[in-house]
């Protein structure tokens, strides 16, 4: 239930969930946590970790993680912007039929030995007549060290086993490989 409420430009913060990480192998909420009651959930990594040099993604379910869309079941697009690029210089990166949501580490691979941080805001995912949207943005460092912010956007898409208008219930933030090492992730949900 929650237990603070925080006031930011655009509505109220319900703390939902604070997960403390270790060794965990993703970070899940499920249809207890992401219900018709917010049309907004926003997701917060703070001071996190990964166990491997690697990127990570965020997946919707529509049974309660029973199943994941996979095959064709996302769209994205983002911006990856690094320190030692030259100006105005950025990779882009965009899919119409992705198999994951990837937020961090695509196309410059997240280094485990630096914190990341990383904020995710969803878009009324229990909606029936629309695709589910989601922005995120982040920052961390890449394997050589330098630092790199992300940008993008994404839904969960019909077909390839995407949610398209069946609401999402579930929601899996999941490492390539490896795991997260360690951090604090905290669920909101915006009224």
């Amino acid at each position: 239930a929650a237990s603070r409420l925080k006031t930011y430009i655009g509505g109220t913060h319900t703390l939902l969930q604070t997960v403390t990480l270790s060794s965990s192998a993703n970070v899940t909420f499920d249809s207890s946590l992401i219900t018709t009651t917010y049309k907004k959930y926003v997701v917060e990594f703070i001071s996190c970790k990964l166990v491997n040099d690697t990127y990570m993604s965020l997946f919707g379910s529509t049974d309660n993680g029973s199943n994941y869309g996979t095959s064709g079941a996302y769209q994205i697009t983002g911006a990856i912007f690094t320190s030692d690029f030259a100006s105005n210089s950025l990779f882009t990166r965009n899919n119409n039929g992705s198999d994951d949501m990837t937020l961090i580490g695509n196309a410059v691979t997240v280094d485990n030995g630096y914190f990341f941080n990383l904020t995710v805001e969803i878009y009324d995912p229990t909606a029936t007549s629309i695709e589910k949207g989601v922005l995120f943005r982040g920052f961390y460092n890449k394997t050589d060290g330098n630092m790199a912010a992300v940008y993008g956007a994404g839904t969960f898409r019909s077909g390839g086993g995407g949610a398209g208008s069946t609401a999402v219930n579930n929601i899996k933030f999941q490492p390539s490989n490896g795991g997260l090492a360690s951090g604090t992730v905290k669920l909101y949900g915006v009224n």
